[in-house]
């Protein structure tokens, strides 16, 4: 696994995104700072929405099937789904507002019984909470390409999708660990969920054409030329919302959320969905797989290749022409790589002031530089 650097994620992920992000928050979109405190409340949002006891969360429900043999029962996939149902599509903000204050007294006693602290502090705490929750993100608008093949915009919400999205991911890395054999398709499916566009690597040339410049690329550079690619490949807004309906979730037989077709935590970057087909189109869908880095939508992404198909080295000469040369980008660092290590020792301090007289122990003993 190496550590690709793409662009930065603060101040220049917007311009790479295909117009699915904005500058600033004087603009329709959100921000990419707006999206993820949006995505980052979710959970506790639909928590208070359906009434989810305050010593529970949604993964102490489903911790013990994915930890005995990494798959979720029919039982509990139904349970999703049903928690799943109870969330809405698409929300304004001020509805969702609204909807958490009809069970604020709810809330309220919850908090009580749990902490024990008096009814005045609870108060406060519940609403400096409620407060919280809606701070720092307006009502995304966001596209989508519907099963019908239509473009459409909505403005408001996508909870389920969501919170969806984050039952599929855990059931995806659980499946992972028990199935270490099936590493790069469970990244691949991983990375569905952090998708901003579809993009069928078929329709990409081929490695050779893609590790040269193309003649008509002449004349363009960096977003400009994304934004070309994007339209010449025919790339297609995700669609967050595909399997959520009511009628797909209540189905006979539940949804299997490892891979679940639709869901979205809205981390992507259209320049990274870019560069998987890329990397797909070149090795091969089952050779390399591409997963964006912790909060996404910039800086460093995560490329994970099978060793046995393709060498690393040539994954990296690849991405150095197709990726870092084409768009013009040339970060101080280009990749980031990880190396297993050898033995490790723990060591926990009663007092700060005592790290200097350890540190010092350990250089005594020869031990290596800390």
């Amino acid at each position: 696994m190496i550590f690709p650097y793409s662009v930065e994620r603060a101040r220049e992920a917007w311009k790479w995104s295909g117009g699915t992000y904005a500058e600033n928050m004087a603009q329709e979109r959100l921000t990419t700072g707006e999206m993820r405190k949006l995505t980052g409340k979710a959970a506790e949002i639909a928590a208070w929405l359906i009434r989810l006891p305050l010593e529970n969360d949604f993964f102490k429900l489903i911790e013990d099937d994915l930890v005995q043999d990494g798959a979720l029962t029919v039982e509990t996939r139904a349970w999703i789904a049903g928690i799943l149902r109870q969330l809405p599509l698409l929300a304004t903000g001020e509805e969702l507002r609204q909807k958490l204050s009809d069970n604020r007294a709810w809330y309220l006693a919850q908090l009580i019984e749990t902490t024990g602290i008096d009814a005045q502090a609870a108060t406060q705490k519940t609403d400096a909470t409620l407060a919280s929750l809606f701070t720092g993100w307006r009502d995304p608008v966001l596209r989508r390409m519907t099963p019908g093949g239509a473009l459409g915009e909505e403005t408001g919400v996508p909870l389920r999708a969501i919170v969806a999205y984050l039952f599929a991911e855990v059931a995806r890395n659980f499946h992972l660990i028990h199935h270490p054999d099936e590493w790069i398709e469970s990244v691949t499916w991983s990375q569905r969920g952090d998708r901003s566009f579809d993009i069928d690597p078929e329709r990409l040339p081929t490695r050779v054409d893609l590790e040269k410049g193309l003649e008509w690329e002449r004349g363009l550079a960096g977003p400009e030329l994304l934004d070309q690619w994007i339209e010449r490949v025919s790339a297609t807004p995700f669609d967050y919302q595909r399997g959520l309906d009511d009628a797909s979730l209540a189905a006979k037989t539940p949804p299997d959320f490892r891979s679940f077709p639709g869901a979205s935590f809205f981390r992507g970057l259209a320049l990274l969905d870019l560069t998987e087909a890329m990397l797909k189109r070149a090795f091969g869908l089952d050779a390399v797989a591409v997963r964006v880095n912790a909060a996404g939508q910039g800086d460093f992404f995560q490329v994970h290749v099978d060793t046995r198909k393709i060498s690393d080295a040539e994954v990296k000469q690849f991405l150095s022409a197709a990726f870092y040369r084409r768009f013009g980008l040339s970060p101080e660092t280009e990749f980031v790589e990880i190396h297993p290590g050898g033995g490790a020792v723990g060591v926990r301090l009663n007092r700060y002031a005592d790290l200097a007289q350890l540190v010092q122990k350990l250089r005594t003993h020869a031990l290596p530089a800390v």
